[in-house]
């Protein structure tokens, strides 16, 4: 059983550590996009599903709606970070009530109709990868000690 337990130590350690060079990677790539300026349409929070849908069991998003051009050619998006950024219904709130009616936005180069209001922190990246940098050497270490 012991050793079950540190396989999966280290599975563990090796997923947080692989989803969190891939979110840092993306956020970085949004950082580096071109920014535009955007019209707002619409802001508020939005509750994400939960396993049992009552109040306290919601996390909530800030939900937004805004308009912008790249050459000439106008979009529509509701993309506001590029991951799910999961808070209380009061935080989504503050947060969408921030967001000035004009605001600067950030699209893909490559396909200017992705988008994104907020270009990310990498923070959980870093949090992520931290994980993965301690689970996945310890788990090894004691598979190979016999432990």
């Amino acid at each position: 059983m012991e050793t079950f337990g540190w396989v999966m130590m280290c599975l563990i350690g090796l997923v947080a550590g692989i989803a969190g060079a891939r979110l840092h990677v993306k956020v970085a790539a949004v950082h580096r996009w071109p920014v535009a300026r955007a019209r707002v349409l619409h802001k508020g929070a939005a509750a994400q599903t939960a396993a049992v849908p009552s109040e306290p069991g919601y996390r909530w998003n800030v939900a937004v709606k805004y308009r912008y051009a790249v050459n000439g050619v106008e979009y529509e998006s509701d993309r506001y970070a590029p991951y799910v950024t999961g808070r209380s219904r009061a935080d989504a709130e503050k947060r969408a009530a921030a967001i000035p009616d004009e605001t600067d936005i950030r699209y893909d180069p490559n396909d200017p109709s992705v988008s994104y209001l907020d270009p990310g922190s990498t923070f959980a990246a870093w949090i992520a990868i931290g994980a993965g940098l301690v689970f996945f050497p310890i788990g090894a270490l004691m598979l190979i000690a016999g432990l």
